[in-house]
């Protein structure tokens, strides 16, 4: 399986992408460790990026989540929030293009 690569966007970059992107990192961990790369993923802020970076990182991707579509508001300050941090859990599992499914 080729690794599969995800571009998490938000509108800063700091808090909602990276979060989902954490998670997505956390999946490639088999008994604490990672043995093969299966997923890459990006965060990045749709206002803290300039239109050409948006472009040429929404081309690398294999998937483009937009994490403000499922979460619109940044009330959590931190991407370790344990409320956030089941919210992207559920935004995962409920993807159609993760190996489970996902977005595209």
């Amino acid at each position: 399986m080729e690794t599969k690569k995800y571009l998490c966007i938000c509108d800063y970059g700091q808090v909602r992408s990276v979060a989902m992107t954490w998670y997505i990192h956390g999946l490639n961990r088999d008994d604490g460790r990672i043995r093969k790369l299966r997923y890459e993923a990006i965060p990045i802020g749709s206002v803290t990026s300039s239109k050409k970076t948006m472009k040429m990182l929404k081309k690398w991707a294999d998937v483009v989540i937009d994490v403000r579509k499922y979460i619109p508001l940044d009330t959590y300050g931190n991407p370790n929030n344990d409320e956030l941090m089941e919210k992207v859990r559920d935004i995962w599992e409920g993807l159609s293009v993760n190996d489970n499914g996902g977005e595209e």
